[in-house]
């Protein structure tokens, strides 16, 4: 096939991301419908400006639309300082083209263009052997893997409402305010990429102690809907200990034996402290960093190394690309 048969683009129009939809479909049936893509995109508010078509790279051949990816962009705290990061996600190729390398032009791309905007740092979840070579290292997900007791707990728990908004976006805020590598969320983003698929049962729950929202939690389900992870937990200062025994309690009554715990450093110490025993381990699937400045890779394994030596290395779940 002729080099000058490739064409990377970003899209120009409403078409064109609809066919970036099609491409996901085709590429992830029958596992992720299309509407799960569409509603990315939609949910996003970043996508509101149509600037932010260039954050879509597509890869047509003969003519027809084979491989492309999205940069998400976001602001991302650390230690440091706030920074700018492009987390890659709707990964695909179409299967008529795979095995013919076409995600490494489309990759590529991806890195030109992200340094040429200034963004500091990447993220994405997936292959090591793949994205290597584009100078992603693997940063660890740290969890607390625990056998849910039996709990007697007296808050109360309900699946997120709207009227929660304001106390969920305060309470991350807050929580978070001394951790490294939570994504800043403001309340539109909050709202609709976090909260507002319409295609993801409900996952996000509220914890009520004396009346009050004291925090919530986030979790995952297996095929046959019983909890495996609580993928996210924040709590306003003084409530840890209640939303935490909270979340576990509810995860039990819905039959769950063993969970894992993502979220704040401070999750061993309350399990400990309420007799809980655990295993601390990292997470199996991939997540990779790159730092986008500098071309020489010791300089992203030195600032992962430095992330991972403070401990406190948070990405949640819901923001996952």
């Amino acid at each position: 096939m002729q080099e000058s048969a490739i064409e990377l683009y970003s899209p120009q129009n409403d078409a064109d991301i609809e066919a970036m939809h099609d491409l996901c479909a085709a590429a992830f049936a029958p596992r992720t419908s299309r509407e799960f893509f569409a509603d990315i995109i939609a949910n996003d508010p970043c996508f509101d400006n149509t600037a932010h078509r260039r954050n879509v790279i597509l890869l047509r051949k003969n003519g027809r639309v084979a491989s492309g990816l999205v940069v998400f962009d976001r602001t991302q705290r650390f230690k440091s300082g706030d920074m700018r990061v492009g987390c890659i996600g709707s990964v695909a190729t179409h299967p008529d083209f795979r095995g013919q390398g076409l995600m490494r032009n489309v990759m590529e791309a991806a890195v030109s263009f992200m340094r040429s905007e200034g963004y500091a740092l990447s993220y994405l979840f997936g292959d090591q052997k793949l994205y290597e070579r584009f100078g992603y290292r693997n940063i660890s997900a740290a969890y607390s893997r625990i056998t849910v007791p039996a709990l007697n707990v007296s808050a109360t728990i309900r699946p997120y409402v709207d009227d929660d908004l304001e106390h969920y976006a305060a309470i991350y805020a807050q929580y978070n305010s001394g951790r490294s590598g939570t994504i800043i969320r403001s309340r539109e983003y909050f709202r609709r990429f976090v909260l507002g698929f319409r295609l993801r049962s409900p996952r996000f729950f509220t914890v009520i102690d004396g009346g009050h929202a004291a925090g919530y939690f986030h979790m995952r389900y297996d095929a046959q809907g019983i909890p495996f992870r609580i993928g996210e937990i924040a709590a306003a200062d003084g409530k840890h200990e209640i939303v935490l025994l909270a979340a576990l309690a509810y995860s039990k009554s819905l039959q769950a034996v063993e969970l894992d715990i993502s979220g704040g450093n401070d999750i061993p110490a309350l399990l400990t402290t309420n007799g809980i025993a655990f295993t601390a381990g990292t997470r199996p699937e991939g997540m990779y960093l790159a730092l986008l400045p500098s071309s020489g890779i010791q300089s992203t394994e030195s600032f992962i190394a430095s992330v991972e030596r403070d401990g406190d290395f948070t990405f949640y779940h819901a923001d996952h690309f």
